[in-house]
């Protein structure tokens, strides 16, 4: 199961800041995650030919990391992999999104299921300060990071307790490409000058006050709804000419 850390908030700037040398440690994660933000900001493009040894170069690493994240992304539906040639990016669109997300909210409304009633209440409760203290605040890019840093916890939370050891492992995987979906969301959003959606907060505090109340069904309802309204604002902002059409 990936870390907390593994999870932090990608500290890009821009789209043009995907190929920037990588941290060490995590380096096949590292080049998923970038790779596949590079997809959703159609920085790589439908079609396009990723090749191992640019990128590579172009990260600062050796071969093999990038070669097992291709592999990875090709297992995740985003890319198609060419035997010594490198890859393909594959179509991303409203459906793909749609599909991703209604995978995710299986996953996670089963682990919220399990996890209910064993997350320590003072974790909870202490998130639930937390989220009602940044609900109080007027949006700035400082409330926007804190909004971001919390829904990674929050779910992170979520899977760490549901205490089934392949659902995390799905989850984890998962979240390599959701993940990305939401840094490459929030990159589009600081480009514009523009802060999280404050809803968010929200969304999360009824999380969090359906499982320090225990109420399962609740818990369930109010992550599946937080999952639907991510994606239909991700695609609002992503495909605004598809969703128009």
């Amino acid at each position: 199961m990936k870390s907390a850390t593994d999870l932090q908030p990608l500290s890009l700037a821009s789209v043009s800041d995907i190929t920037k040398p990588l941290q060490r440690g995590g380096l096949r994660t590292q080049v998923s995650q970038r790779l596949a933000i590079g997809i959703f900001a159609r920085h790589f493009k439908a079609g396009e030919k990723l090749t191992v040894q640019p990128l590579a170069e172009q990260f600062g690493v050796s071969r093999t990391p990038v070669r097992e994240a291709l592999m990875e992304l090709e297992s995740l539906g985003m890319v198609e992999v060419l035997p010594h040639k490198g890859a393909l990016v594959r179509e991303f669109g409203p459906q793909e999104a749609r599909d991703l997300i209604q995978f995710r909210k299986i996953l996670e409304r089963e682990a919220i299921r399990c996890a209910c009633g064993k997350i320590p209440r003072e974790q909870l409760e202490l998130m639930h300060d937390e989220l009602i203290q940044v609900i109080s605040e007027a949006p700035t890019a400082t409330s926007s990071e804190s909004t971001r840093e919390l829904d990674i916890r929050l779910h992170t939370m979520i899977a760490a307790y549901c205490q089934n050891r392949r659902l995390q492992e799905e989850i984890a995987r998962c979240w390599t490409i959701c993940k990305a979906m939401a840094d490459a969301y929030y990159i589009l959003l600081r480009a514009s000058d523009r802060f999280v959606r404050i809803e968010e907060n929200q969304e999360h505090l009824v999380i969090v006050e359906a499982l320090l109340s225990e109420d399962s069904d609740a818990s369930q309802k109010a992550i599946e709804s937080h999952l639907d309204t991510f994606l239909e604002d991700f695609i609002q902002n992503h495909f605004p000419e598809e969703e128009a059409g």
